[in-house]
């Protein structure tokens, strides 16, 4: 069979993979001039074991990241081998809860503990269950006791997305009946007598081109082309443009701790064995709005913003973890930005509790016959949901060997 894959993010690039390897004639299409260059990239990289999704009462975001994160190492391994995993995760991190968190300690520790539950209904590894809660001493030796009011240590870890996508990339470049469609702009996908015309813009040259199956694996524009092709939107989605703040200095990636502050408006900070990402989220979001698609594909910003969210980043991360405040520096050498769209059903932002950003358990693979429409809902779900899209092709249709 022929068929497109829309999106070379995580989740399009391993349904490329599998797919390919079955027999089957993949093209993959991208915007960017190379796999693995937007959202999937631009992130902290967590492998979400739920935790930060204590406003959703029903724990159904929690128990979905689980069910990602049990399938995230071996469905990436598979094309990537172990030594990824082995040399390229971060420490574990921890959990600060700022004083004016939209949710009480009490709440966040009753949602920990129905996280562990969970993992002990679905029979995952006992090490990994394992967080408990600073005593007061502990945590003031990294945290502003007067800022923060508790933290958590958990087994919960974070992938190096770049050296993710050098692995990923490896694995596309030596794939069999896969060819990489990079810098091709897809505008429409309708149906034609068999299967389906992906119309699309390659640089500055339109073109149409005839596939028996699509997987749309976009992101920001995935609902847009679902429009194309007359599947209804009935619901609001939101874009978000958030930059993150990455540096390669060695005394910075000594210093900073894997941390997350929840639940709000806050930032995080995580560390690499050659890299790392911190962010802080009123200073790094530049757009939001509620529409089919962003009305501005690539923002740009000025120099002044540039230094502007480097600077604001730094600072309100030093105010609560005073012990990063001699590595926490606005040196422009250090530090530069990366930034990527977080697209997700809602209209209201993560300052709102009872915005549905707070939860990620409404995604998944949607099918219309031979369409399948992605959305992929974190990093940590994207091997899930790659998987089950090319299980429900390959029962339909066969491997093609």
């Amino acid at each position: 069979m022929k068929i497109a894959i829309l999106g070379a993010g995580l989740t399009g690039t391993l349904a490329a993979l599998e797919l390919a390897e079955a027999g089957h004639d993949i093209s993959l299409f991208d915007r960017l001039d190379h796999p693995f260059s937007g959202a999937s990239l631009a992130c902290e990289g967590k492998i979400h074991l739920g935790y930060v999704y204590a406003l959703d009462q029903s724990r159904r975001t929690a128990v979905k990241m689980l069910q990602g994160w049990a399938v995230f190492r071996p469905l990436i391994e598979r094309w990537t081998g172990a030594a990824l995993f082995d040399h390229h995760l971060s420490d574990p991190f921890l959990y600060a809860v700022p004083k004016d968190s939209l949710l009480p300690v009490d709440g966040i520790r009753a949602h920990f503990h129905a996280v562990s539950d969970a993992m002990t209904a679905m029979n995952l590894p006992a090490p990994d269950r394992d967080w408990h809660e600073m005593s007061r001493t502990a945590y003031a030796a990294t945290f502003d006791p007067d800022r923060v009011m508790a933290a958590f240590e958990t087994q919960e870890r974070a992938i190096d997305t770049a050296a993710l996508a050098a692995a990923i990339r490896q694995a596309l470049a030596t794939a069999p009946r896969l060819t990489l469609r990079m810098g091709c702009q897809i505008t429409a996908v309708t149906r034609a007598e068999t299967g389906f015309t992906v119309q699309g813009i390659s640089g500055e040259t339109p073109f149409l081109e005839g596939f028996d199956i699509v997987v749309n694996a976009l992101w920001e524009h995935r609902i847009l082309i679902d429009a194309t092709l007359g599947l209804p939107v009935d619901r609001p989605v939101v874009h978000r443009f958030k930059y993150g703040v990455f540096t390669k200095n060695p005394q910075v990636l000594r210093a900073i701790p894997s941390v997350t502050f929840l639940i709000g408006a806050y930032g995080d900070s995580v560390a690499f064995s050659d890299n790392a990402y911190l962010s802080w989220y009123p200073i790094g979001l530049i757009s939001q709005e509620v529409a089919l698609r962003p009305t501005v594909q690539d923002p740009t910003i000025s120099a002044d913003q540039t230094r502007r969210i480097i600077a604001g980043t730094l600072e309100n991360l030093r105010a609560l973890m005073p012990c990063t405040a001699s590595h926490l520096t606005h040196n422009e050498d250090d530090w530069t930005l990366k930034g990527g769209f977080v697209t997700a059903w809602g209209q209201s932002g993560i300052e709102d509790a009872g915005s549905e950003l707070h939860e990620r358990h409404d995604v998944g693979v949607f099918s219309n016959g031979d369409y399948h429409s992605i959305d992929s809902g974190k990093l940590t779900t994207c091997p899930l949901f790659a998987a089950e899209v090319c299980a429900r092709i390959l029962s339909r249709h066969g491997a093609a060997r």
